[in-house]
């Protein structure tokens, strides 16, 4: 069973930013995040200040085993602008996102990883697309102007994926599953219902639809360090064979429907 808890109001201003609305949401998707969720979400709160004072932080937690729903719980309890929306079972990235977009109130949705990956000084920017008309802004570490520090097997693997899902689907995105994407409300609304996936590639499957559902796209570079957490040796093969296994499954849907 789901079950959201809040504070005792939210944050309501007027959003200073023009045809965005009264509210921006930001979720956080929250698994096994205990020992750094408090101090990231506070950071996330510092940088989203700064912009409007309209807003809410909905932390996504599903399935943690280290204590990461006790300090979501917490957090939501004494700051009335964050959601806790927690369930007790493992959902994948994507059942976590699904639930708290239904959760979410914000004219503006924006999602991000725990880990703060992507430099929240690409905040503004992220939400000036959005303001400037595009219907979704996708935070990338493969185009012009991006710096990102990974692992030369991440690296690789991820602009073989990259590479197979505009072959496959020609999205002419170069990086679908960064975690740091901003949409407009109505654009979630209309394409959230039919994404199938809940596990790593629902951000590609969003897109795809989206894409076919003709809603404008801006990527925009951004600067992303990958943290310590995410340094676990990549198997090539292995996760290659997995991933591209997964595209030709979304691929076969698609087509289906």
């Amino acid at each position: 069973m789901i079950n959201v808890s809040k504070g005792f109001s939210l944050i309501s201003s007027k959003l200073e930013l023009h045809g965005i609305g009264k509210k921006i949401s930001i979720i956080v998707p929250a698994f096994n995040e205990a020992p750094c969720l408090e101090k990231n979400i506070m950071a996330i709160r510092e940088a989203i200040q700064r912009i409007t004072r309209s807003y809410e932080i909905i932390l996504a937690e599903d399935g943690s085993t280290d204590g990461t729903d006790i300090v979501s719980k917490k957090l939501a309890v004494e700051n009335p602008w964050i959601i806790h929306s927690h369930f007790a079972e493992r959902l994948g990235k994507g059942g976590a996102l699904k639930r708290a977009f239904r959760v979410s109130s914000g004219e503006l949705i924006i999602f991000m990883d725990a880990d703060i990956a992507t430099s929240l000084n690409c905040l503004p920017q992220m939400i000036g697309e959005i303001e400037r008309g595009y219907d979704m802004a996708i935070g990338s570490r493969r185009i012009r102007g991006s710096k990102s520090k990974r692992s030369p097997s991440r690296t690789l693997l991820s602009w073989i994926y990259n590479l197979f899902v505009r072959i496959l689907f020609g999205t002419g995105v170069y990086d679908h599953q960064c975690g740091f994407k901003a949409f407009r409300r109505n654009m979630v609304e209309s394409v959230i219902d039919d994404v199938q996936s809940n596990s790593f590639i629902f951000d590609t499957e969003f897109i795809v639809i989206a894409k076919n559902l003709g809603f404008s796209i801006k990527e925009f570079p951004v600067i992303w360090a990958e943290p310590e957490s995410r340094l676990s040796k990549v198997q090539l093969l292995r996760d290659g064979f997995r991933m591209g296994l997964q595209l030709l499954k979304l691929r076969a849907n698609i087509w289906k429907h």
